[in-house]
């Protein structure tokens, strides 16, 4: 079904069609040129402009694509329908780009900005009837807008969840802990997992391992019934989501889980970017770095809005990759990336979790640029560090993470990587000499007399 209509534009007609099949809206090209002030003649100008594109398209690639246009008749001044050029927004855009439009951005903000809004509240609509889990994480917002997007939720318990996952991404475990610590037996699957999700990760930080562990027990226990019956594959995909979430982001097996990417088509678009996130995290855990980041890349590629806390997800583990494969300006180009997308919501959380692997990029980018940030994430790492260490080496005592500081834990996991000191020193942005005396104090701390000690140590 197609609806032809004519919009204005400070006084200039445009005339547009809307094509249900495709959800989209297509406008004239002529019409939004003339509105635009771009030519006195629009019709000749455009036709120029395909003509002299098209000859260089033959020589090089262009940076426009013609089969973005559509061409629909339309009525025209005559009372006669010809054959127009049409563009959607994104044909706009690239249009746009190429002939430096003064007033591209107002154009786009007067005819899609509603129309993004109405699809962004429906969705969001449906996603708390449908039920699906983490509802902050998979909103899409303007970063700086957290907390607008958490007082949006029309549902109370939603609103609940919501909050409590920003009081977790903000670094407030505490506070997190004692909302979802309610909703733990909820009868609705998704805000119980949700619960569960938040409670024992928040727990986990705390250094309260019990409390983690028991709920990871029951979403598992959820899983397990779940699968079992005949939900709907909507419902599945939520359980085998936080399945995956669990086992993935405390380094658990997940062989006993089914496949995440056959359930990735039921997710809404935040959880399912965030997905990809867990599935290239399980890349890199096999030490598969390059197809990780095939996965990350194609899915930044794919949104079309921001979704800031999968996005920072996926940017940390961009990074993580980078520093793998020694690729230290890429690595720290992706953090901050990151940490650009996440500081105005305060959302320290996600930099906290990755520190260890960040190995670090983190002191890098932030210790002299932003000390008061980086004193913040700190105490949340020695925090952090003491619950990984409750949670698989009980034994341990805690002692690497209160024998060492955030940064010497970073350079101890280069210098047993088989980077050597002056590549430590590039990426730490240090001197030769310090990494040195630093990796002399760290073996004198732990009581180890090589980097191959260190290795088998730090991986306790």
């Amino acid at each position: 079904m197609e609806k032809y209509v004519v919009q204005c534009y400070q006084g200039q007609k445009i005339r547009s069609v809307w094509k249900e099949r495709e959800g989209r809206w297509f406008f004239s090209v002529v019409d939004v040129l003339r509105a635009l002030e771009v030519s006195a003649n629009p019709s000749r100008y455009w036709s120029d402009f395909k003509r002299k594109l098209r000859q260089k398209t033959e020589k090089e690639e262009a940076p426009f694509r013609f089969e973005n246009i559509v061409s629909l008749k339309l009525p025209a001044a005559d009372q006669k329908s010809y054959k127009t050029d049409m563009l959607d927004e994104e044909g706009l855009k690239e249009l746009f780009t190429i002939l430096h439009i003064r007033k591209a951005e107002e154009f786009l903000d007067v005819f899609f900005r509603a129309e993004k809004t109405k699809r962004t509240r429906e969705a969001e609509g449906k996603a708390e009837k449908s039920g699906f889990l983490l509802p902050l994480l998979n909103s899409s917002f303007k970063p700086g807008d957290g907390k607008k997007t958490v007082e949006s939720f029309s549902d109370p318990d939603f609103r609940r969840i919501a909050e409590a996952e920003l009081y977790y991404f903000s670094g407030e475990a505490e506070k997190c802990e004692e909302i979802t610590e309610t909703y733990l037996e909820n009868e609705n699957i998704s805000i119980r997992l949700s619960a569960c999700l938040m409670y024992s990760f928040a727990n986990f930080t705390l250094g309260n391992a019990e409390a983690a562990r028991n709920g990871f027990l029951k979403i598992q226990e959820t899983l397990a019934v779940v699968l079992s019956g005949n939900e709907k594959k909507e419902i599945q995909a939520n359980c085998v989501f936080a399945g995956y979430m669990t086992c993935i982001l405390v380094h658990l097996p997940a062989d006993d889980l089914p496949p995440l990417r056959e359930y990735v088509k039921y997710l809404p678009k935040g959880l399912r970017a965030y997905a990809s996130y867990l599935m290239a995290h399980e890349l890199y855990l096999q030490e598969n770095y390059e197809r990780a980041l095939g996965i990350l890349d194609a899915t930044l590629f794919s949104l079309n809005e921001t979704y800031p806390i999968p996005e920072i997800y996926i940017y940390c583990m961009v990074a993580m990759c980078k520093i793998k494969l020694k690729e230290t300006e890429e690595a720290k180009e992706a953090f901050m990336t990151a940490w650009d997308t996440a500081k105005s919501d305060g959302l320290l959380e996600v930099f906290i979790e990755h520190h260890g692997l960040l190995q670090g990029v983190m002191e890098s980018c932030l210790k002299k640029a932003e000390p008061e940030a980086y004193k913040a994430l700190t105490k949340g790492i020695i925090s952090f560090s003491r619950g990984w260490m409750k949670m698989h080496n009980q034994e341990s005592d805690w002692v690497v993470t209160d024998a060492l500081t955030p940064q010497e834990f970073a350079i101890a996991m280069l210098a047993c990587r088989d980077w050597s000191n002056q590549e430590i020193a590039d990426c730490m942005g240090l001197s030769v000499n310090t990494v040195k005396h630093i990796i002399s104090d760290i073996l004198a701390t732990l009581h180890v007399n090589s980097r191959k000690e260190l290795l088998q140590f730090v991986n306790k």
